[in-house]
C-alpha cells in the first residue's frame, strides 16, 4: 500500500529554506566619537540597531591601545569576531 504526502507537505519539501543574510561595512575611526572620547559601548549600541548578520569593521582600534575592545565587542553583542590584519602606515 503506497500512501502519497498531502501535496503542500510535497510543495514544502521540495521548496528551499531560504533565509536572508544582512552584511554591514564600518568605519568606526579607532571607536572614538566626534567628542573625541573612546567609548566602544556606542559602537555596540549602533551594532545593535543595525542588527546585521555579518559586520566587518574597519579602523578599530588596535590592541596594543585597546587590548580589551575585540573582547567587549563580542561578549556584548554575541558575535563571533575575528581580527583581521592591522595595516599601519
Amino acid at each position: 500500500m503506497a500512501v502519497e504526502a498531502p501535496e503542500r507537505t510535497r510543495a514544502a519539501r521540495a521548496a528551499p529554506a531560504t533565509r536572508t543574510l544582512t552584511a554591514a561595512t564600518w568605519n568606526i575611526h579607532g571607536a572614538v566619537g566626534t567628542d573625541g572620547r573612546y567609548a566602544p559601548l556606542r559602537i555596540v549600541g549602533v551594532l545593535e540597531q543595525i542588527g546585521a548578520d555579518i559586520v566587518a569593521l574597519q579602523e578599530v582600534a588596535s590592541q596594543q591601545q585597546h587590548a580589551d575592545f575585540l573582547a567587549v565587542i563580542e561578549r556584548a553583542t554575541g558575535y563571533h569576531v575575528v581580527a583581521g590584519l592591522l595595516r599601519q602606515r
